[in-house]
């Protein structure tokens, strides 16, 4: 008999024991059931249902405490399995511990929100909870899963497991039949997410919202997905719809606060977070979040008091908010009371504390011990927050260096060249390209201060093109893009350099002629952008290796940016964008103009006449008092632009020398080869 056969043999057998189990325990005959399944936990110990229904049955024995310590073996096997906590919950409910009941569903919801029974078990003792914000969420999601069909269930549940892949089987196959169920649309939609298909989930939720106009939380979920994709101006559409269907929600005005925030009405919305803020102080809104989101606002507008303000009052509403904490260190100018300083060495050591909330606040620690120039116990803080983001976000360095490599390896200079003649020739893009906190902000501030250029901001549309030329991947599948460079039709280049000119429309406000692009990522497409926008501008921002790297080691960014949480990481993403920032040389001499930092500190007014020459525009002595433009500025250097030019930060990544030889060894060639090295 073949392998196959054998495993089909196999599975068809446990599957038939399982369904008996199944069968013996909706007889009430639990003691044959155990008998059966423990002899499927000995053969299939991966699947944690077997020792899960044991539980179930010793339970219903009688045998609560043999019951435990079979939950206590199943979490060791599995500790993310939220049927342990559902199981205890139930026998500490019959036990009347209601304490720990409670604690035992919240924290298998936690882990599965789509577990029926653990919403159904805190509602069971709804008279005996005091949180408000828990019993309203175990109401509305019980509910909400009562109504669906139990296929549904089962998907979300396999969903949330992380079982992405069934989800999504499961749920193409239920659209076959039900293909206007709104909810399976919205499953779909947020697997989607999580491929980062962000334009199939647009389609998706666009469509479910045409067959459910009036459901809030489709359309809220569709507004996200707008706002993911910067299609600001349709998300604040969708806001309005929701606003005019109930004006008294202030969900719906919040929702529209925030895209009228991405869009510089910033008026309108200080307004709606002040109208929650001072008329409904109590309500669930009045969050730490919006505290924040307001504090942002004032700090993009450059109102540095009253960001200062909002931000104190985020963590004033929860203690351990690490966000609050960060955001005031990342003003740059903020220094922590002795008070504040106590409370964040507290939180940080404080395992309980959540894990994003003490990566937030160790950032924070580093920024204020390196204002006090306690430089050892800065990068301590600095080195933590590092490897607690590191852990959590599990990037990989080498399938960077082998997608950077591979387009060297893909765009040469003939195809480059073939490719360039069919693109859309409007000369209105500039785009500042290179690594975070090499000077690309300072760079944006000059150039906006120019009467025929405006700034924006990060756009993620390149990168978006280019996720869509990759496609969808399965595990281990080869990298399609930059190879399908070689593939690409005239009609589609030109398509998308079209699409790029019509979709960064949202942003250009001022109706000036050129716009840029500030998108540092974007050094990595640049044969993608020559050949889409021929007569795009590019500005390489370039800074010193280890001023650059250490100064993305010590930020802490809202998000993306994930190779800047480890020194060889780092070190070994500025090496790959050294080398590759040379071929573009090579492959499209003369199109990418390099500004190093250093000779902007050094020579201000030469380096923007040599900017201004290369962009084809006339000089303006604006530009050389960039401090002076008011303007809109979102990243962490926002402070630091609004001011004259400094040298102060040009080697502060030299106080911490004795900590960073991981660092400089990576670097290698791109540090000796630097010409301020």
């Amino acid at each position: 008999m073949s392998a196959k056969k054998q495993n089909s043999k196999k599975r068809q057998q446990r599957l038939a024991a399982q369904n008996r189990a199944a069968e013996l325990i909706s007889q009430k005959k639990y003691f044959a059931a155990v008998v059966l399944l423990q002899e499927l936990v000995q053969k299939y110990p991966q699947n944690p249902n077997h020792l899960y229904s044991v539980a179930v049955c010793q339970r219903n024995l009688g045998q609560a405490k043999v019951a435990l310590q079979t939950l206590e073996r199943l979490e060791r096997l599995h500790p993310k399995f939220p049927g342990t906590w559902l199981e205890r919950g139930r026998i500490h409910d019959a036990s009347g511990e209601i304490e720990l009941a409670v604690n035992a569903f919240t924290n298998c919801v936690s882990l599965n929100p789509a577990y029926i029974g653990g919403w159904q078990g805190i509602l069971a003792l709804s008279k005996h909870i005091v949180d408000p914000n828990l019993l309203n969420a175990a109401k509305e999601r019980y509910e909400h899963l009562a109504s669906l069909d139990q296929a549904l269930v089962l998907i979300l549940r396999a969903f949330h497991d992380g079982q992405t892949y069934k989800a999504e089987q499961l749920c193409r196959e239920y659209l076959k039949h039900e293909p206007q169920n709104v909810e399976a649309m919205r499953i779909l939609a947020r697997i989607g997410t999580q491929y980062g298909s962000l334009d199939d989930v647009e389609f998706l939720l666009e469509s479910a919202c045409e067959f459910s106009p009036n459901n809030r939380e489709l359309r809220l979920e569709y507004i996200d997905v707008l706002h993911k994709r910067q299609q600001y101006s349709r998300a604040l559409k969708n806001a309005e719809i929701l606003v005019e269907q109930d004006p008294d929600d202030l969900l719906h005005k919040m929702a529209r606060a925030n895209q009228q925030v991405v869009l510089a009405d910033f008026e309108s919305a200080l307004e709606t977070y002040d109208e929650i803020l001072e008329k409904h102080p109590d309500l669930q809104l009045a969050s730490p979040q919006l505290f924040l989101s307001r504090g942002h606002a004032h700090k993009t507008l450059g109102n540095t008091e009253q960001s200062i303000e909002d931000y104190r009052s985020a963590y004033h509403k929860r203690i351990d908010f690490g966000d609050a904490y960060w955001s005031l260190a990342n003003l740059k100018t903020y220094r922590f009371t002795p008070t504040e300083m106590d409370n964040m060495l507290s939180l940080v050591k404080q395992p309980e504390v959540d894990e994003l909330d003490r990566v937030h606040i160790a950032f924070a620690l580093g920024k204020s011990l390196e204002d006090q120039e306690n430089y050892e116990e800065s990068f301590r803080y600095y080195q933590l927050g590092n490897d607690l983001n590191r852990k959590r976000l599990k990037y990989k360095a080498e399938t960077m260096t082998q997608n950077l490599r591979l387009q060297r390896e893909i765009c040469t200079k003939e195809l480059l060249e073939s490719h360039s003649r069919h693109g859309n020739h409007a000369p209105d893009p500039i785009f500042v390209v290179g690594l975070p906190r090499a000077g690309s902000t300072l760079l944006e501030q000059i150039l906006a201060s120019h009467s025929e250029v405006e700034g924006t901001r990060e756009l993620h549309h390149i990168g978006t093109f280019a996720q869509k030329l990759n496609g969808r991947q399965k595990v281990n599948e080869k990298q399609r893009y930059p190879g399908v460079l070689k593939e690409i039709t005239p009609t589609l280049i030109r398509k998308m350099g079209d699409l790029y000119l019509e979709e960064t429309r949202d942003h250009r406000v001022e109706d000036k002629p050129f716009f840029i692009d500030k998108m540092p990522n974007n050094f990595r497409h640049i044969g993608l952008i020559s050949s889409i926008l021929p007569n795009a501008k590019i500005i390489d921002a370039r800074r010193h290796p280890m001023s650059c790297s250490f100064s993305c080691y010590k930020q802490l960014f809202a998000s993306g940016q994930e190779f800047t949480y480890g020194q060889k990481e780092i070190a070994t993403y500025y090496r790959d964008y050294d080398q590759l920032m040379d071929h573009w040389d090579k492959v499209l001499p003369g199109k990418v103009l390099r500004v190093y930092y250093e000779d902007v500190v050094d020579n201000l007014e030469t380096q923007v006449r040599r900017i201004l020459d290369y962009c084809g525009l006339p000089f303006e002595e604006s530009c050389l008092q960039f401090y002076n433009t008011k303007r809109a500025v979102r990243t962490p250097s926002a402070e630091q632009v609004r001011q004259p030019i400094y040298r102060e930060g040009l080697d502060q990544w030299e106080h911490y020398a004795p900590w960073l030889h991981s660092m400089r060894r990576t670097l290698g060639e791109s540090l000796r080869n630097y010409p301020y090295s």
